[in-house]
């Protein structure tokens, strides 16, 4: 298991009710998502960045919570829920 599964596991076992990322490009945010094992609900918070279109439909395959971190402006999440 990789470390960032590990750590979600850990969390949840210590009564976390979900594992997620923030602050990090929709690429990186897509890779580490999936690290984290499918049972466990997930949220991610990445750079809103409007380029990465692709990113951020892959992560709303899988996350149950998608949003934007800061400096993401609500035009940007609108582009981005639109594409």
């Amino acid at each position: 298991a990789s470390d960032t599964g590990i750590a979600a596991r850990r969390a949840m076992d210590a009564g976390a009710s979900g594992f997620g990322v923030n602050c990090i490009s929709g690429p990186a945010a897509v890779a580490a998502v999936e690290l984290i094992p499918t049972d466990i609900p997930v949220w991610a918070k990445p750079h809103g960045d409007p380029q990465q279109p692709e990113a951020f439909a892959r992560l709303r395959t899988r996350v149950q919570w998608l949003g934007g971190c800061c400096g993401t402006r609500p035009e940007d999440l609108r582009s981005l829920r639109e594409a």
